[in-house]
């Protein structure tokens, strides 16, 4: 059994599709018996969306509510942490939120959505790029959100599993005139 982290996007857009895409990561794993966390910050300014008041703002209140509320549904209450723009956690305490990191032998990076400085240390990491072409194009020309990134990166998003694994979803690969890819150099 390994203790694997996923680092996702949910208490900042707790809306159905988008939660579902990210905890059926935790919940696969958990049903694999795997030891699964799940792990969200803050990342950038207005990043949180409160569907309640349909505003986007720093405030994760209404994120964090319906993602305990959702956690506890499925048994995982004492499995995910939120730290906010403030710096107060969400779920786990800190201390176990490092506890956790430190012993962690994966961590599965969900769109590049979430990092903390301590990821680094975790001895595999896979990066899996669900939105590639906000990644790509999206992301490219904003440096803010560039040096969000994993290790501090202003050029490459693949350094963000530099000790493992870069994977990206797409459709039609190898079809339609769209050549298949034969290496990751």
């Amino acid at each position: 059994m390994a203790r694997i982290i996923v680092a996702g996007y949910m208490v900042r857009n707790p809306i159905g599709g988008s939660l579902w895409a990210d905890l059926q990561y935790v919940l696969g794993l958990r049903r694999l018996k795997h030891d699964a966390y799940f792990f969200e910050e803050f990342g950038w300014p207005n990043s949180c969306y409160d569907y309640a008041n349909d505003r986007i703002s720093d405030d994760a209140t209404w994120g964090a509510h319906v993602i305990r509320r959702l956690m506890r549904r499925f048994d995982l209450n004492h499995r995910w942490v939120y730290r906010d723009a403030d710096g107060k956690y969400h779920g786990l305490s800190a201390n176990r939120m490092h506890e956790i990191i430190s012993s962690a032998d994966l961590l599965l990076n969900l769109s590049g959505a979430t990092w903390f400085d301590e990821f680094e240390r975790i001895p595999y990491r896979m990066f899996v790029d669900r939105d590639p072409g906000f990644t790509q194009f999206g992301c490219a020309n904003d440096a803010k959100i560039l040096q969000r990134l994993p290790g501090g990166t202003h050029t490459s998003l693949s350094s963000q599993c530099e000790s493992g694994r870069l994977v990206v979803q797409c459709q039609r690969l190898g079809f339609d005139g769209i050549p298949p890819v034969s290496r990751w150099s």
